[in-house]
């Protein structure tokens, strides 16, 4: 169903999805698609862990409102609402995408939603899953699972990592939690757009809005915390490398921007850190001017035995940045 042509509200799609399952790559197409169109996109992103790590990934193409110090469908309840009014005040776009936390629960967003429909249009929520560990999270997650029954469409990502055969026994896993869902296998993200602009299939969140608001669950009751730390020293690529494969605890997710040196210039520089699951990987990154940090996110976290693992790099903190629960 496309909108009205004399409707001149921004669609909103929500990008929901696990941690590290791609959702800023995902992003990322999304936004060159509407470039390439000449239409203006703004994206929400809100970040696990207080300094905020995507945004220095988006580049200019599009307008980036932070909202890095909760979750948007729990402790960030009212900023949402907040950000919107901000982004179609100052900036008039077209299209409005929100990044939730790989932890946040869409099926929480429900009540905010309905406070913003004469802002936007309520379109479509995207889930994007992991290919490679999506049926272990489904199994200890019930937020993850809830990602997947919220969707409208599931972009089941990372499909070169794993065979056809256990691609099949995922789809089925995913469509047994949503049967209704439109399902895209993709690599990179690499999805067309117009796939999933414009639904309103009236199904997924913004469907369910007339509904009684409730609770769903949240990452604070299965235990999940976050702890940043600074990287102030540069380091090698061998000692990072070990450090991430030693880390106590083998935290589900980590990123973060790291300066290397390794005694020659063509490997020096900063790298963007994503760990996902034991997955590691280190891209150069150019540009950025911030102060060097990792984040980690997991279950049952011990943050002293990860400092004290960490300081060996360098690694700093101040009492504010322990997070007891993921903020």
């Amino acid at each position: 169903m496309y909108p009205s042509l004399a409707d001149k509200r921004p669609g909103l799609i929500v990008v929901s999805g696990f941690l590290g399952a791609g959702k800023t790559t995902f992003l990322n197409n999304c936004i060159e698609y509407h470039r390439a169109r000449e239409r203006f996109v703004a994206v929400i992103q809100n970040e696990v862990g207080a300094t905020g790590v995507d945004e220095h990934l988006l580049g200019d193409s599009a307008s980036v409102l932070a909202l890095d110090e909760g979750c948007v469908c729990c402790t960030l309840a009212g900023s949402l609402a907040a950000g919107v009014r901000e982004l179609t005040a100052q900036f008039s776009p077209e299209v409005i995408l929100l990044e939730t936390t790989g932890l946040a629960n869409p099926l929480n967003l429900l009540a905010e939603l309905g406070s913003i429909r004469d802002l936007v249009r309520l379109d479509t929520v995207v889930t994007v899953v992991d290919a490679a560990n999506v049926q272990a999270v489904l199994e200890s997650s019930a937020i993850a699972r809830d990602q997947v029954r919220g969707a409208d469409v599931v972009v089941c990502n990372k499909c070169d990592t794993i065979s056809s055969a256990s691609m099949e026994t995922v789809k089925a896993a995913l469509t047994a939690l949503n049967p209704k869902a439109m399902m895209h296998v993709t690599t990179q993200g690499q999805i067309h757009p117009a796939l999933f602009m414009d639904l309103e299939t009236g199904k997924s969140c913004a469907g369910l809005l007339p509904a009684v608001p409730q609770s769903y669950a949240n990452h604070t009751e299965e235990g999940y915390s976050s702890v940043r730390f600074f990287m102030p020293r540069p380091v090698t690529l061998e000692a990072l490398e070990q450090a991430v494969g030693a880390c106590p605890g083998a935290p589900f997710r980590i990123k973060g921007i790291v300066a290397l040196d390794d005694g020659e210039p063509q490997s020096s520089g900063y790298v963007l850190a994503q760990c996902v699951a034991g997955r590691a990987d280190f891209e150069p990154l150019q540009g950025f001017e911030g102060s060097p940090f990792l984040v980690m996110i997991g279950r049952d976290l011990d943050h002293a035995a990860l400092l004290e693992h960490w300081q060996a790099l360098g690694a700093t903190l101040t009492e504010s940045d322990i997070r007891n629960g993921v903020e």
